[in-house]
Parts: C-alpha cells; structure tokens; sequence
C-alpha cells in the first residue's frame, strides 16, 4: 500500500509541474551528518548495549521547482556505516550498519529577506539497511528495507539566479525496524526501529 501511495504522489507531482510557466529543474549534493540512537536487541539473553552513532556521509539531489514557493525533490542519501560494540558471555562482539534511502518530497518554502527562504519537507523514504555481525570466528547478516516518513527544515540562500547554498535538518523515520540475524549463542539479534536526524550543507545548480 505505502508503493502504491509513493507512485501515485510521484506522478501527481510530475503531471502537475509540468504546465507551469516558471518550472525549473535543478541538481545538486550536499556533505551530512547522519545521528541516530538505532537499538540493538536480543531475545536471549536479555542483554542490550547501543553506541550512539555519528557518520559523515552525502546525497545527491534532483529537484523541479514550479513556483518560487513549492517544489518536488528526489534525493539518493547515503547515511553511513553505524557500530554498535557489546560483550556478552566474555566475548567482543560488534554490528555494522549499512544505510542509505531514496526520498521523493514536496518542497515548500516562504522569502525571509531577499533571496533567503525558509524551507519544509514532508514525503516518503524508502530505506535499505544492511545489518553485519561479527565475532571471533562466526559472521552472519541480514538485510531489509521498508518505506516510511521523511520530513525536514532548512534555508536557501540564492546565490545566483541558478546556484543555491542550502543548510537543512531531515528525520528518517521508524528506519530499520525487524532487521534481525541469528548469532551463535542461539539468541536473535534484532534493530530497532529508529529516527536517524540528519544534518546537511550542500550546493543546487538549476537549468
């Protein structure tokens, strides 16, 4: 159900766009940093240790703008490598994280000054996360992905008429939830689902 609702949204958007006088498509990227407190649970035993984690990671953008004041936004985001470390019967064990998402938002946004607005973000994420774990001797994973929110704030300031410098917050929502994979002390490891908060500073290039 949520597909269906993320292609419908998709394609009202585009057919919507595409009559307006001022529709302008624009690219970009921008460096971020990705922070979540994703949980690392068992089964059995009842023995639970997080790490929060902080990565420097990047997205690309690809945006139309049909208004100065409303868009639609595609973007590819690369969320980091997260490590969570824990001991448990003696032993040094460690999961690796891999998560990235692809995101299509509206874009709304309102002049503060001249040439600087405020923005918001409300669409759907479709996130995929790779779940590694590791002790001396035994490796296991397990994937999954699963599509939820994405909501965000940021300025635009236009630096010209086609190059824009942005600073914005996003919230991935609920990512990760049920991603689990079996270990060797016959306990099921399993993530929480978590908000991973993002913060980004990039660069749009319009044409």
């Amino acid at each position: 159900m949520k597909m269906i609702l993320a292609a419908f949204l998709i394609f009202y958007l585009f057919f919507s766009t595409t009559n307006s006088a001022n529709a302008q498509w624009y690219v970009g990227g921008a460096l971020t940093q990705a922070e979540s407190d994703q949980g690392v649970g068992f089964d059995r035993p009842p023995i639970t240790e997080t790490d929060d984690s902080t990565e420097i990671a990047w997205k690309l953008v690809a945006g139309y703008d049909f208004s100065p004041t409303f868009a639609m936004e595609f973007t590819y985001s690369d969320l980091g490598d997260e490590f969570t470390t824990f001991n448990i019967f003696g032993n040094d064990e460690k999961t690796e994280m891999d998560v990235s998402a692809i995101s299509a938002a509206i874009i709304g946004r309102n002049e503060v000054y001249d040439r600087v607005y405020i923005f918001g973000r409300f669409g759907l994420a479709f996130w995929k996360v790779d779940l590694d774990y590791s002790e001396s001797g035994f490796n296991s994973n397990d994937s999954d992905n699963d599509l939820d929110l994405v909501v965000g704030l940021g300025f635009a300031w236009h630096l010209t008429e086609l190059v824009t410098l942005r600073i914005e917050w996003e919230q991935f929502q609920n990512v990760g939830d049920e991603v689990k994979t079996n270990i060797p002390s016959s306990a099921r490891l399993e993530l929480n689902g978590q908000d991973i908060n993002v913060l980004a500073i990039g660069l749009t290039y319009g044409f």
